[in-house]
This record gives C-alpha cells, structure tokens and sequence, in this order.
C-alpha cells in the first residue's frame, strides 16, 4: 500500500521538493529499483489488453519480458539499474499479507463464475501473484546479463532505501511512497514508463526541510496517514494527521495530551502506542544486507547463458536476442 496520501501532503504542504525529471537527467546514474513492484506493474498491464506472454510449452513468461525489457530501456538511457528483490515478509506485516491474499482468492472464485469479459480482466488483475520460481527466473536472466541482483532480508523498501543511503545509489525507483518513510533521499515515480517525461522525483531531505519535521516527526506523520504496519485512526485524514504532528510532534505526545483523545473521539486500540513504536524502529532500522560499490555495477555478459535461456526456455527469436545481447556490450 506505502503511505496513504503522502504524494497529496508533499504536493500541499512541500512542492518544492518535487521535480519532473526526463531519463537523461539520470544518465550516469545507478538507481535501485523495487523488482517486485516493477515487474508487477508489468503483468498487469499486459493483463489489462490479453492473458499473460507465454513460451512455446505455454509456461508464463510476463516476468522475464518485464525485467528484459525494462533493463533495455534503463541502458538505452545510461541508467546503472540495480534491481533489489524482497526476502521474507516481516512479521509486522502478516495481517495485511492475509488479506490480500484472501482478496486474490476472492477474486479468482469470482471470475471463474463471471461471463463479463471486461469484469474478468478486471478480476484476472487482482488475482495476479508473482510467484518466487519466477522471481527467481528473473535473477538468472538479469545475472546473465551482467546486471546487478540485490537480494535484501526481508523487504526490499529497507534496503533499496539503505542503497540511498550510503550512496551507493542516486535513488530508488518505486511507487510506494514508504521508500521516503524509510530514509531514502531521493524517490523516483514513473521510472519504469517507456514515456521520456514523467519520472517525478521527491527528495527526502528537501521535504524535511519545506515542512520542518526531522525524520521521526515525518515518520509518524506517516504512521498517521496510514502504513502496512499499524492499523489507521478512523477519523484521521491527511490534514487532521498533518495538524497532529505540527502540534503535537510525536504520536507519543497527541495519545497522551489530547483532548480529542481523552473524550474518546477516536477509537485507539489498547496496543496502538506498541505497533507504532515497533513500526517506528523497522522504518528506522529496516533490515538490508552491506554492499560495496564494487559489488554493485554492470559485469560481463554471459552470451551464452542469455541465448541458452531467451531462445530455448523462453522462445525468444535469436534476431532479438542478438540485438538484446549488443545493447549490453555497447554499455
């Protein structure tokens, strides 16, 4: 989900940290790249026209096509792409796993008993889940094609934001705005569109700066507005939230001083306090693996791994496995 409304609060209360960016302002540039988000929006889109892309033994191949095809067009532009990959779910957030797993059952049963075309696409979209036999198909192909792999510990929003961080990347490539929430400097929206002018950027430090909130006000802000690990405030919308926190400054103080909150407006359950604090830390101090720049930059192409699986797993034409493997060596 990211942070409910934060693009909304930043556009109100901090324009100035936003900028339109076309690809050749990041020309030179490593940027790391949420992969399950991106490869995601690429099945759904192709979901949105047909059915998934398929081989000549008719396994789904959309993923691979969404990985080939975006690291083409970051290349094509001198873009370093460094795409991150999750690990194990944290347990803060096995209540919202649950349930959009349960909506994607739901939705399977109902468009097996759909007729409506347009309803079942609709249906076919919701149920889309990238399985960890092709995410893992993903890493090999990009591998071989000398691309760098970070594989993180648990969510990759820790550790694409950790990459920002240490500046071992200009930014991250995403479009959960809880990547700002983490502490990365730089967020990058719409880097995975083929269109050359709708790369938004939103820079961390900048929107501290225009709102004046340190990184925890801004943290809490966010917890406010709403996040996969606490449940939200019935009631608390973005400028009731924004308010909160210029006022009061931390979620700790506005539970035990206001007014609003002593006469039961708002209905806060008993561990409320605890899920931020435990959010708080994991926003903080999110898990990421320790990379040197030497480990993160474009290698040697195996050619004859990519052919081996383009063009005889994946049925590939070898005309557009050449051209795939020239743009490579040309980097």
């Amino acid at each position: 989900m990211g942070i409910k409304d934060l693009s909304s609060v930043i556009q109100s209360y901090a324009p100035a940290s936003i900028t339109k960016l076309h690809f050749n302002d990041l020309t030179g540039k490593k940027i790391a790249l949420d992969a399950s988000l991106l490869i995601y929006a690429y099945v759904i889109a192709i979901r949105n026209t047909s059915d998934d892309l398929r081989n000549l033994n008719g396994e789904i191949t959309s993923h691979i096509h969404a990985v080939v095809s975006k690291t083409q067009l970051y290349l094509d532009n001198g873009i370093t792409p460094i795409f991150v990959f999750d690990g194990k779910p944290p347990n803060l957030k096995n209540n919202v796993l649950d349930k959009r797993k349960e909506n994607r059952e739901i939705a399977k049963k109902q468009m097996d008993e759909t007729s409506d075309e347009e309803k079942k696409t609709k249906l076919f979209k919701k149920s889309t889940v990238i399985t960890w036999q092709q995410m893992n198909q993903c890493k090999e192909i990009l591998r071989a094609m000398g691309i760098p792999v970070i594989e993180s510990p648990e969510e990759s929003d820790s550790q694409c934001a950790s990459l920002s961080k240490i500046n071992l990347a200009y930014g991250v490539g995403s479009e959960d705005m809880d990547i700002l929430t983490f502490g990365a400097k730089k967020l990058l929206r719409n880097i995975s569109s083929s269109k050359k002018n709708e790369i938004i950027e939103y820079d961390l430090e900048k929107i501290l700066s225009e709102l004046k909130y340190t990184h925890q006000e801004f943290i809490d802000l966010c917890i406010l507005l709403g996040c996969d690990y606490v449940e939200h405030i019935d009631g608390i919308g973005k400028k009731k939230a924004k308010e909160i926190i210029d006022e009061y400054r931390t979620i700790d103080n506005f539970l035990k001083n206001s007014i609003d909150v002593k006469n039961g407006k708002y209905k806060i359950g008993e561990d409320y306090l605890e899920k931020c604090n435990l959010a708080r830390d994991y926003f903080l101090n999110g898990p990421a693996n320790i990379y040197t720049a030497n480990q993160i930059k474009l290698t040697n192409p195996d050619q004859k791994k990519i052919k081996e699986l383009l063009i005889n797993k994946y049925s590939y034409s070898r005309t557009k496995v050449e051209k795939i493997i020239k743009k490579i060596n040309e980097c």
